[in-house]
């Protein structure tokens, strides 16, 4: 088999491929904006990092800002249809065959800042949290990402209500995962589903998992203290023990408990022995630096995220279903990313693929939508001034030669 590539990507076919995967958004409004000026407007906006103000101003002869955002308002009042309707995009671009052999399953939150008062009609969908960029209110989502062999795909979207417990959160997808037909070899979460309802679901379901255990007790520097799983991360010697997690409303689960103990070698500019802390379930047979292992994988979740705000519409309103849609068009943006190397640009070889990450960064992606899109509309390329640049620039000693 030859190893040379065959074929060429162009940024035109990039750009085609992703308006007609963004086509399935419930965006169909006929007789006020053509669907594909928005769309354009939008996926301009999310690609150049601006809010779509910004986006409307700067290509000529398209919409209005206040237009677009009017008609969006208006047109997305149902915020469970619009979540299933990304669920299904993100859903198209997950390879058929991931779930064959089973993955790790990462789920992790995010939340957006919410400034000002929570309106009435906003209630059920701001979630309160400690205070972050000036704010103690935040819409905030959970997403499932699967981790294969380097590529991560975003697997579901949920947005979560004010109040909603974190079990309610995972068994929502739960059932996501059910329908996308994924075996599930390994549950990688984030320490904000610590609990005693997450962890009794998890066993229940029988799906092993591993996540940070938060430290609970008196700390060291306390009489009488360090106890509890403050105890236990002061030990210099790692171990497997059992521990009770106990709540006085939701009761009391045992699980096995990893004691990681490794040198910070001066990371983050601390020389010490250092134990992590891990709460696991059907993975006590694996030795302590496996179970860590994985474990720092999961953090290239944190790598999606920073990924998902570098494509993301820029927005100060409070519209529930403006935001989600900003989150959602990022997150399609990413999965076609990721997509494409896997579909398209990975060299074929015996075993697994080979990536080529290098070839196509997704801000190379983000750039290529901005100028198809700037093909189609121009850009503004100039503005009313009152005084005339080259009178102004020979003050400098600089002569436009043309």
């Amino acid at each position: 088999m030859s190893t040379s590539p065959q074929y060429t990507l162009k940024s035109q076919d990039v750009y085609k491929f992703t308006l007609q995967t963004l086509a399935a958004l419930p965006l169909d409004m006929p007789g006020v904006i053509h669907p594909q000026d928005l769309m354009r407007v939008l996926v301009f906006a999310a690609a150049s990092r601006t809010s779509v103000h910004q986006a409307c101003e700067q290509l000529e002869r398209a919409p209005s800002g206040p237009t677009v955002l009017r008609t969006l308002a208006q047109q997305l009042s149902d915020l469970d249809e619009l979540e299933a309707h990304v669920n299904a995009m993100l859903a198209r671009l997950v390879p058929k065959g991931l779930g064959k052999r089973g993955c790790r399953i990462a789920l992790d939150l995010t939340a957006l800042p919410y400034h000002g008062p929570v309106d009435e009609a906003h209630q059920d969908e701001v979630c309160r949290s400690k205070a972050k960029s000036g704010t103690t209110h935040f819409f905030t989502y959970a997403t499932a990402y699967a981790i294969v062999r380097g590529r991560r795909y975003t697997l579901a979207l949920y947005r979560v209500r004010a109040k909603q417990s974190m079990d309610h959160v995972l068994r929502t997808l739960l059932e996501r995962w059910v329908t996308l037909g994924i075996r599930i070899k390994l549950v990688l979460l984030d320490r904000g589903f610590y609990s005693v309802r997450v962890i009794r679901d998890l066993i229940t379901a029988e799906l092993p998992f591993i996540m940070p255990a938060v430290k609970r007790g008196k700390k060291p520097t306390m009489p009488g203290g360090p106890t509890g799983t403050y105890a236990l991360a002061a030990e210099k010697q790692g171990r497997w023990t059992s521990y009770t997690l106990s709540n006085a409303q939701d009761g009391s689960v045992d699980f096995a408990l990893a004691v990681v103990c490794h040198n910070t070698q001066g990371k983050r500019g601390r020389h010490q022995r250092e134990a992590l802390l891990y709460a696991t379930w059907g993975v006590s047979h694996r030795s302590l630096n496996w179970v860590r292992t994985p474990y720092r994988g999961r953090f290239g979740i944190e790598t999606s995220y920073r990924q998902l705000h570098r494509a993301r519409i820029r927005t100060s309103s409070r519209h529930p279903a403006l935001r989600l849609l900003f989150v959602a068009i990022a997150l399609i943006l990413r999965n076609v990313w990721v997509w494409l190397h896997a579909e398209v640009m990975a060299q074929p070889r015996r075993g697994a693929l080979k990536l080529r990450p290098e070839l196509l960064r997704l801000d190379r992606l983000l750039i290529w939508l901005v100028m198809e899109i700037a093909k189609h509309y121009r850009l503004l390329r100039n503005v009313p001034a009152y005084r005339d640049l080259h009178e102004r620039a020979l003050t400098f000693g600089i002569i436009f030669n043309y």
